[in-house]
Order: C-alpha cells, then sequence, then structure tokens
C-alpha cells in the first residue's frame, strides 16, 4: 500500500493485491481524520481571533435628552464580565448639542456609578453655536483577574444657563482587545 507525499493518504500500489472495499475505507478513514485535525484547528484559530476587538456590552440613546444643569447619568456600561488578564477598551461617542454659544459642559466618565470615582473628565465650551458637535474618547483598562466592572458616562452644565442635549446615538462600548500583554510596554 503506498501514501501520497504530503497527507500520507493511502493507495493501492501496483503489487498490492485487489481489495476495493478495504482500499475505499483506509482512504476514507484517512480522510477524515485530516478534516478532523484541519477542524480543530479551524475552530482553535477561531477562537483566538474572537478574542481580538471582541464587544462585551454597552448602551446607546435612541432618543435626544436635554437639560442638565447638575450631574446626570446618560449611559452605563451595565454589569460586564471582564475576562482575566485582558485589555479592555472603553469608547464614548457624544452627540450633543449647547444651545448657549458662552456655555460649557462636563463630561465625566466614572467607576460604577454617578458618585463613583471619575477616571476621565472632558469640560467642552460651544464654540459653534447651536448646532450638533460630536465628543470621542476612549479609555484603556486591563485585567489580571476576571471581574464584574461598571463604568458610568455623566453630564453637567459647567457654567451658562442654556440646555445640554445628549442626542440620539451618544454611545458608549466596551471591547475585550485581547492578551493584556498585546501592547509593547517601554521604559
Amino acid at each position: 500500500m503506498g501514501t501520497t507525499p504530503v497527507y500520507a493518504f493511502p493507495y493501492a500500489g501496483v503489487n498490492d493485491p485487489p481489495n476495493g472495499p478495504a482500499q475505499e475505507q483506509s482512504l476514507a478513514t484517512a480522510v477524515e481524520n485530516k478534516i478532523i485535525t484541519v477542524d480543530a484547528a479551524i475552530a482553535a484559530n477561531a477562537a483566538a481571533t474572537l478574542l481580538h476587538k471582541r464587544c462585551l456590552g454597552g448602551q446607546r440613546l435612541t432618543a435626544s435628552t436635554a437639560s442638565f444643569s447638575a450631574e446626570t447619568l446618560i449611559l452605563t456600561t451595565g454589569a460586564l464580565a471582564l475576562p482575566a488578564n485582558s485589555a479592555i477598551e472603553i469608547e464614548v461617542t457624544l452627540n450633543f448639542n449647547l444651545t448657549v454659544g458662552t456655555d460649557e459642559m462636563d463630561l465625566r466618565f466614572r467607576d460604577n456609578n454617578i458618585s463613583g470615582t471619575v477616571v476621565k473628565e472632558i469640560v467642552k465650551n460651544n464654540q459653534r453655536g447651536s448646532v450638533p458637535m460630536q465628543l470621542q474618547f476612549s479609555h484603556y483598562y486591563e485585567t489580571t483577574v476576571a471581574e464584574t466592572r461598571t463604568w458610568a458616562i455623566t453630564l453637567a452644565r459647567f457654567s451658562g444657563t442654556g440646555v445640554i442635549v445628549a442626542e440620539a446615538g451618544t454611545r458608549v462600548r466596551v471591547y475585550a482587545d485581547g492578551s493584556n500583554t498585546i501592547l509593547t510596554e517601554l521604559p
């Protein structure tokens, strides 16, 4: 019995006695075993690929919400299960409108809820009049153990007398980027 050079599939040689059923069974078994091996490799590769930029959850406004004179919760990630030893990226897109040209708004990205620790704060003024604007930022976070975490996005009028409108489409999304070693560390 001979075999092919790459996959070692069996075939009948010149000196082999004719036995069609046994030879076909040997070939079918060899092909099936190779397919099982390839399927396992594809599944392992797909699982590794899914670890990169996998969305864990978030929230999006479907209607505009207006008038934030006091700090107000507008979005939350909800309680998300974060995988161990992972790089986590939180993306925030705020579509907004400040109705008075001299007003300033205060966007806060907090741990847990409206009274949680401020992780990032952005004060933005209205330089363009009453027209829709967009503000985007991201925050990087690393886990060492599996954990459940919530982040909150709040808005408040920092100065002025106008109205802040958080427009529909404002959103927060949380992604698992893969291993927390994906970034090269510099001294």
